[in-house]
């Protein structure tokens, strides 16, 4: 409520108090599945030249948000932080290209160290040496990525997010943060690697973004029936 009138100018900010975030409040995004992943991957501008003819005569170049999406599909960077990356924020590392988030453009007011490592972000740290620019320049292309975003999820065969009405039809780009909170619990990450990986400050913060789907419920439920069979097996 006291956001709706916000919204509508009827309150200001410093106007809306704060309410503490209750312990069994509702999951902070859906789950990509890789497939998912994958579908909408293929289908955001890749940099690629589009038809029509641009202010000089040649063809009008389309923007790569590629790298954008494996970055935040990976690390679960939030999206205006991604945005925010410089150029100066990039680092070499015994090889390993690193992006320095510093503690002002998180929400925890904590820096994070993300390396473009893996073979999700190898290729991106191959794709940013190619395209550097200016240090105080942006490191990620994002231009208009909200309408990218959208027609992405519809050629994909996915519904999104409606901005003007505030409702979920489908998947979200902010999604990919409870999407790289799954993905590195199931590979076996410790659990505190993840909370810095992501920037959260809590496990409590960490449980809201670890949805679970059908498909992840099934594979615990069968996990923890073949456990039970064993020990049956075992004491026979």
């Amino acid at each position: 409520m006291f956001n709706q009138a916000n919204r509508e100018k009827i309150l200001s900010k410093d106007q809306v108090p704060y309410f503490p975030m209750p312990d069994d409040s509702e999951a902070a995004g859906e789950y990509i599945t890789p497939e998912q992943f994958a579908k909408v991957l293929a289908a955001l501008p890749n940099g690629k030249t589009r038809g029509g003819k641009g202010t000089k005569g040649g063809p009008t170049s389309e923007t790569n948000l590629q790298p954008f999406f494996k970055f935040l599909y990976a690390t679960g960077c939030r999206v205006g932080a991604a945005q925010k990356v410089l150029w100066s924020s990039v680092k070499e590392v015994n090889g390993v290209t690193i992006i320095e988030i510093p503690a002002g453009n998180t929400k925890t007011k904590r820096p994070l160290m993300l390396p473009l490592a893996g073979e999700l972000l190898e290729p991106v740290a191959k794709d940013l040496k190619k395209r550097f620019r200016a240090n105080d320049q942006p490191v990620f292309e994002t231009t208009n990525y909200r309408k990218e975003w959208a027609k992405a999820c519809a050629k994909a065969g996915l519904r999104t997010w409606n901005q003007k009405t505030y409702t979920r039809t489908g998947v979200r780009i902010h999604d990919c943060r409870a999407s790289a909170a799954i993905n590195l619990l199931a590979s076996g990450v410790d659990e505190g690697l993840v909370l810095k990986i992501g920037g959260w400050k809590t496990r409590a913060m960490l449980d809201r973004y670890n949805v679970a789907d059908v498909s992840r419920l099934t594979a615990a439920l069968e996990k923890g029936g073949k456990f039970v069979t064993n020990l049956m097996h075992a004491v026979n």
